[in-house]
Order: structure tokens, then C-alpha cells, then sequence
């Protein structure tokens, strides 16, 4: 459309239709809509609720767009930068109240002033001004705490702070008392007076249709048309650091008025890091163990001594690991295992050590035969239902059984004449040296250690920016700030600022609990271990900004967030490792935010590698890249819906 038909009026609407849903569904708020609206001029927009007065506003200051027609704004359209609207030359009052419930009236104010970048002695100046002529309260009142009418007074003078060009006011007077209505249209009749401020108003009451008048304004100065009321660089149009300055602000003020979910931020990390250590990757202990002993023992004839190895056995379980109950027969043992009162039942026969002796000295001794080797086994009966409880079981049965061997060599050593070097059969055929890495005993709480450090930090992360933007834009203050000017880069950057300090302290805490209370072994240096998991929560901040972004509702975030925890727990190797999945789902798995990253930090901390290490500069590339398309995919959602 040629800019030049919109000449001699500040908003031109031509052939304007817009509908919504489709189908039967569909529904026509404007069509064939023409409107002029004249430099100076109050323009009311009367109707009914749902009549399009609010879409057609909405498309003005390039909020919505027309499905038909067009709109120009000095000769512009809405959006461009000859229009300058969005930006510092509208004031716009949308019908919901759009203000931060958590601000004072004057920081509301200070906040909507700083967007348009006014000087501090400004704001103070039409702050007054705004605060006599609206009859507000203390200036220093929340907005909470004010009732209706007086919310939706502050949400007027945010519209009026910076004597815009062009005002737009969606039912600005709806709960307004009638002496304070009257001295709302005196006002604005007075800011038309010099025929540079134009006003387009939507109200339900007829009387206030009647004081506006389009056309009869005789101060109107067309000269004014094409030049905005403040110039702004392209740069600016991009970022803004008045803009950011007072985005972060708000998020400082809002975060710190709202004490109990900064108190649960704080908190909660700790907490969780304690109990993980308290409770994941200990040895179970005092697991009931059913014994059964019908050894008989064994009298050597060659030097006339009875001895019983079942005995040495038994005492060398360990009775912190194993509560130890013994029972007459093997049938009442047995019993115990199937009634779940014990873990298991360990039998020894009655030829039990004449079976030992024979499966050894059969040569050497008198009196025993090669049939008896065959009672030389300790018989055992688990229930193997669960697999950490077993493995813990199994492995204090073979530990202790390597203790018995070396107890029976000393005891045939000292009581037979027979050689140590005669007896070398007896011990194991294997010898474990000290571990490479780790040690001995290495627990399964080192083992996830590293995922859980990752896994809280990133997901706390996630719930400090997933209701970002939902919640803003249900209670229209992102709308607010787009009409203002505002860019999707500030908003996202201002979120990353104030909520990366909680995230730092988050994860100071966290990685002391870990350390020097839980003595949390570390061979490799902490500083790549704080730069990971500070990458890991940007990523996790990122997530969920592009939630947030992408969600409509409170719910869908929430299910988002909520639904990518458990396929990042398990596919991850935080909980077992990644060798241990199938093919299909390891290629998956490697793909991850936090494989890599939780390799790199097991290698750090127990084998002391460094960044030079493809496992450790790995999971730094593979976080930076999740990163990166976290914010890509939340800046075109954003905009996308904005």
C-alpha cells in the first residue's frame, strides 16, 4: 500500500478482516473495517464485549496481524521503524491489568520509564505529577495490596509516563469511580490540546463516546506526522541497555519480593545432595541370613585333633553386613527364605570339613576317601528378587570364603607336617593388585555422584526459568513490553542474568555437600568440575526458557519438564551405565545433554584428567551446543507468538 494515502492522519485502517478458529468454527471479529484517525484526535471505539474493539488494537500496535487489509501508523506499518510503533512513541493500556503484582506503584513507574529511556529526574517528575492527578496512594504501596480501581489507575499512568505520541487505551476507565472518570477525560482532552498526542479509546459507556471527536480538534498539526517522537539507532531497535537494565530490575525486585520460592531455591539443592549420599550407594547392612550348621566335623588321625572349618567360616561373615540366624534344619532355613524372613540360607552338610580335607589331602592322610570331596561344598539358597541386596550378599559370601581359605592354610600349616608351598593349591588363582583408578572399595554413590551433581543442578535450573514467559503472558505483561519496545533477546538475556546468580549459589552449595562434608573423592582439579556444572545449568536454564516459550500453559510446561527427567536419568549413565543399554538407545543416549558431561566429570574426579582429554572437552562441546539450541528454538518460539 503507497505510504502517501495515509497522509494528514496518524492511523489509517483499510479493509481491515480478521477472523478466528476455521471451518464452522470460524468466527468474524472485523470486516470491511475503514477507519481514519486524525493527529490530535480523542477516537472512541464503542461496543459490545467481543464486538473486535480489542483485535483491532491489538493489530495497531502490530500484536496481531490482519488476515486482509491494511493498517499504517504516520504513514507506516505497525512494526516498522518510520512507525515507531512498537517502541517509545505509543502508550498503551491493554484491558487486562498488566502490572507486577510484586512492585510498588513508584517502582512500576521507574520500571516503565527506564523501557522508554527516561532519565532519572523525568520519572521522578511525571511520577509526581501522575501520582496527584490519579489520586493514588503511597507511592511505596505494592500493586498487591491496592484495590481494583486503584491497580488499574497505575496501569493508566504507566500508559501516560512518557507523553507519548500516540495513546492507546483498551476500557481504561472500567472501575473507575465517576468523579475520578470526569477527570480522566479532562486530562486527556488537555493532552490533545497542542495537537500532537492522539488518543483511540475503547469503552463500554455511551457518555464517554460522546467526548470523543475525531475531527474537531482545531490545534491539530499535520507537520508532526512523519517525525517520531524519539529517534532510535537500528542498534537500539536490536538491544537496548536501558531496556535491559530495567528488564533486570524487575527480575531482581520480583525475585526477591517472592522470599519462599527463593528460600525452596536455596534449600532445596542441599537437601537433595544430602540425602542422595545419605541414602544411594552405601552397603546394606544387617541383612537377616539363615545358617544352617549339621557339620559334624573331623578328627585327623595322624595327629588325633577334631577341628570344624564350618565354624571358621561362619566366623568370618561379616555381622554388619549379615544378621546371622541359625536354624536346626535345613528344612526350617529354607522355610525362612520362602517367608521372606531371611536373604538367603547357607547350608553345610554333616562331612562338610572331612569333604575339605579330602578334597586337599587325600593323598597325604589316612582315612579319607575320594568320594568324600564331594561334601565339601557350601550350599547356598537366595532370594535373588533384589539385585543390590544379592550383590551385596554374594560378594560378602566370596570375600569371606577367601579368608577362610587362608585360614584353613594356616591352620593345616601349624598342625600337619606338611610344607607351605604344599598347600599353594588351596588359595585363589588370581591375585587383584591395586586398582589403576579408584579404589577397593569404590561405592555406587561415587559412581553417581557426578550424574546426581549434574541432574540437580540442571533441573533446578529448569524450574527457575520454566513459568518465565507463560506466566507473563498470561497476566499481559509480555504484551505490554512488546508494545513498549521491549526485544525477545533482552527479555531471554535479562532471565539468564538474575536467575544465574541463584543458579551459582545453587551449585556452590551443592558441590559443598558433596566434598568437604561427604568427603566426595576428587583426584583431578575442582575448577573444571564448577565451569561444567555452571555450563550444565545455563543448558538447563536454556531448557527451560524454550519450554516456557514453546508451552500456552502452565501445565505443558510443567509435563515438559517433567517428561524429559526420567529419559535424561536413565539414558544418561547417571543411574547405570551406558554400556549396559542397548545399541539402539546408546546412539540415543550419546546424544544427550549429560552422557558426555557426566563422563568427563567421573574422569576429572577419579582419575584427574583434564580439559585436554576427548572425554572431558566432549562434555563442555556437547552442553554448549544443547545449549545454544535450547536458545535458538526459544527465541522463534518467542517471536513466533509474540
Amino acid at each position: 500500500m503507497d505510504s502517501t494515502k495515509g497522509q494528514g492522519n496518524v492511523v489509517v485502517v483499510q479493509e481491515a478482516y480478521k477472523s478466528y478458529g476455521s471451518g464452522h468454527r470460524k468466527v468474524t471479529v472485523l470486516e470491511n473495517l475503514e477507519m481514519r484517525v486524525p493527529q490530535g484526535a480523542i477516537y472512541g471505539l464503542l461496543g459490545a464485549s467481543g464486538c473486535g474493539k480489542t483485535t483491532l488494537l491489538g493489530c495497531v500496535v502490530n500484536r496481531l496481524t490482519l488476515d486482509r487489509g491494511a493498517i499504517l501508523l504516520y504513514g507506516f506499518p505497525p512494526g516498522s521503524p518510520g512507525a515507531a510503533v512498537p517502541g517509545h512513541r505509543v502508550g498503551y493500556m491493554p484491558q487486562e491489568l498488566a502490572l507486577y503484582q510484586e512492585f510498588s506503584i513508584v517502582e512500576t513507574l521507574r520500571y516503565f520509564g527506564k523501557i522508554h529511556q527516561m532519565n532519572h529526574h523525568k520519572i521522578a517528575q511525571r511520577t509526581a505529577f501522575l501520582v496527584d492527578f490519579l489520586d493514588l496512594p503511597d507511592p511505596k504501596r505494592l500493586i498487591n495490596q491496592l484495590s481494583g480501581g486503584q491497580q488499574r489507575r497505575v496501569s493508566f499512568a504507566s500508559a501516560l509516563l512518557h507523553e507519548p505520541d500516540l495513546l492507546i487505551l483498551d476500557e481504561p476507565t472500567v472501575g473507575v469511580d465517576p468523579l475520578l472518570r470526569s477527570s480522566i477525560w479532562e486530562h486527556l482532552l488537555k493532552v490533545c490540546e497542542m495537537g500532537r498526542t492522539t488518543i483511540i479509546i475503547t469503552t463500554h459507556y455511551i457518555e464517554e463516546a460522546r467526548q470523543a471527536d475525531k475531527d474537531s480538534n482545531p490545534y491539530r498539526n499535520t507537520s508532526l506526522l512523519q517525525a517520531p517522537w524519539v529517534k532510535t539507532s537500528r542498534y537500539e531497535r536490536i538491544f537496548s541497555l536501558d531496556r535491559f537494565a530495567a528488564l533486570l530490575m524487575k527480575n531482581f525486585i520480583r525475585l526477591w519480593r517472592n522470599i519462599g520460592f527463593l528460600l525452596f531455591s536455596f534449600l532445596m539443592p542441599p537437601v537433595q545432595t544430602v540425602l542422595f549420599c545419605l541414602t544411594v550407594g552405601g552397603t546394606p547392612y544387617d541383612l537377616p541370613m539363615a545358617i544352617v550348621n549339621q557339620d559334624l566335623g573331623y578328627t585327623l588321625p595322624i595327629i588325633n585333633l577334631n577341628f570344624n572349618l564350618s565354624h571358621t567360616y561362619i566366623d568370618q561373615l561379616n555381622s554388619r553386613t549379615i544378621d546371622k540366624r541359625f536354624y536346626e534344619s535345613f528344612e526350617e532355613g529354607y522355610q525362612s527364605v520362602l517367608a521372606g524372613r531371611t536373604w538367603g540360607l547357607v547350608h553345610f552338610n554333616e562331612s562338610f570339613t572331612k569333604g575339605v580335607i579330602a578334597f586337599y589331602l587325600s593323598d597325604s592322610l589316612a582315612g579319607l576317601q575320594p568320594d568324600d570331596k564331594e561334601q565339601s561344598k557350601i550350599n547356598i539358597y537366595m532370594d535373588n528378587t533384589n539385585s543390590q541386596i544379592s550383590a551385596a550378599l554374594y560378594y560378602e559370601l566370596l570375600t569371606s570364603l577367601d579368608k577362610f581359605i587362608l585360614a584353613v592354610i594356616g591352620f593345616l600349616s601349624d598342625n600337619l607336617p606338611i610344607s607351605i608351598s604344599n598347600m599353594s593349591k588351596l588359595a585363589f588363582p588370581m591375585k587383584i593388585h591395586t586398582p589403576v583408578y579408584g579404589t577397593s572399595g569404590t561405592s555406587f554413590t561415587e559412581f553417581m555422584a557426578p550424574g546426581v551433581i549434574l541432574t540437580i543442578t540442571y533441573f533446578m535450573a529448569v524450574g527457575l526459568t520454566a513459568l518465565s514467559f507463560i506466566i507473563e503472558r498470561k497476566e499481559g505483561l509480555l504484551d505490554r513490553s512488546w508494545v513498549s519496545g521491549v526485544q525477545s533477546s533482552e527479555v531471554m538475556l535479562a532471565h539468564l542474568t538474575t536467575q544465574m546468580l541463584v543458579m551459582l549459589v545453587q551449585i556452590a552449595l551443592i558441590l559443598v555437600f558433596m566434598f568437604p562434608v561427604f568427603q566426595l573423592p576428587c583426584e583431578g582439579n575442582m575448577v573444571w568440575v564448577l565451569l561444567l556444572a555452571i555450563l550444565q545449568g545455563f543448558c538447563g536454564m536454556t531448557f527451560g526458557l524454550m519450554t516456557s516459550a514453546i508451552s500456552n500453559d502452565e501445565n505443558t510446561a510443567i509435563m515438559m519438564a517433567l517428561g524429559i527427567f526420567y529419559p535424561l536419568l536413565l539414558l544418561s549413565g547417571i543411574v547405570w551405565p551406558i554400556q549396559a543399554i542397548p545399541i539402539a538407545l546408546r546412539y540415543v543416549s550419546l546424544i544427550l545433554p549429560q552422557t558426555y558431561a557426566c563422563e568427563a566429570i567421573r574422569a576429572i574426579l577419579y582419575k584427574g584428567w583434564d580439559i585436554t582429554s576427548p572425554t572431558v572437552y566432549l562434555g563442555y562441546i556437547i552442553t554448549i551446543i544443547w545449549l545454544f539450541i535450547h536458545l535458538a528454538i526459544a527465541l522463534i518460539a518467542i517471536r513466533v507468538k509474540k
